[in-house]
């Protein structure tokens, strides 16, 4: 009977794991084409395509079409506060013009040439010691009307609410010793709902434990982790990021919760039993008071 309740309990705590990372991978998707939208939106104005071009042909003009560019990502970048650096990327991958932090925003010619054909570019997140939080970098094309690539509108965005959001899936507070994290299909920690963020960023899991996890997608995974117990982990990817939502809890939950039922077992048992015990005996009293009243009524 405990082994059954034990396995029930391991089974429990293995679906709530996969729903865990499973939405964690959802919401981080939908945060990620959330900023993708904003800066597209952003990207698509006239202005923004006229005055790029006559940026990058030179002349007399180059230096106010810069100031113009230079003034629309200040006044957009004031609506969008998770956004700690805006950046006009020209053409060879250079940071033309830019509001807040332009640490990042250079594009290498490898991912310039790849945003010809794309929609947009995110990378990994990274610790920037210039705003001492979590960034990532998204970019998106910029095109004149008849499709020519001119450059790029990037923005270094900082992660805090995807930390956020993590942090409040896997019930921090409320006592909780589940954990999730985001993590690159090579096993490279991003971010996780535990942890200082900057340490967090450094770790990264064995190759094997990953090649399991990525293999039994869905499914529980029994691994240790350096420096700590053993844990359940499910495993979620994000194909659009090459990411993957990780949701982990120790082994020991399962043991205690399967142990706590036990115990309410126990005491549940002891109860009925003590119950019907008592019920018995108020029975047989009522018997024998019946018993002897009939004796007594007997001449």
């Amino acid at each position: 009977l405990y082994a059954r309740n034990r396995r029930a309990v391991s089974d429990r705590v293995a679906i709530q794991l996969g729903g865990l990372s499973s939405e964690a991978a959802r919401q981080i998707g939908v945060w990620v084409d959330q900023r993708v939208y904003d800066l597209r939106l952003r990207a698509a104005p006239y202005v923004v395509s006229d005055n790029l071009a006559r940026a990058q042909v030179g002349g007399r003009g180059g230096p106010q079409a810069l100031a113009r560019l230079r003034d629309y990502l200040n006044s957009i970048r004031q609506n969008l506060p998770s956004h700690e650096g805006l950046g006009i990327i020209d053409i060879d991958g250079q940071v033309l013009t830019n509001s807040g932090s332009r640490a990042g925003l250079r594009l290498s010619t490898e991912r310039l040439n790849n945003l010809r054909t794309l929609d947009a570019l995110a990378g990994d997140p990274s610790w920037d010691t210039g705003i001492n939080k979590a960034g990532i970098v998204v970019a998106v094309p910029i095109r004149r009307d008849d499709g020519l690539f001119l450059g790029a509108l990037a923005a270094k965005i900082n992660v805090d609410g995807v930390r956020d959001a993590l942090v409040q899936l896997a019930g921090k507070g409320s006592g909780s010793s589940r954990s999730i994290s985001i993590i690159t299909e090579q096993g490279r920690v991003l971010i996780g709902s535990t942890g200082n963020p900057a340490d967090v960023m450094k770790t990264t899991l064995a190759e094997a434990d990953t090649r399991d996890l990525v293999e039994r997608e869905g499914q529980p995974v029994g691994q240790s982790r350096d420096g700590r117990e053993d844990v359940i982990a499910v495993l979620r990817r994000i194909p659009q990021l090459h990411w993957a939502a990780l949701a982990e809890a120790p082994r020991s939950e399962a043991t205690r919760e399967a142990s706590a039922s036990r115990t309410q077992a126990v005491v549940l048992v002891t109860v009925l039993l003590l119950a019907i015990g008592l019920l018995t005996l108020v029975v047989g009293l009522l018997i024998l008071r019946v018993s002897l009243a009939r004796r007594r009524a007997r001449p």
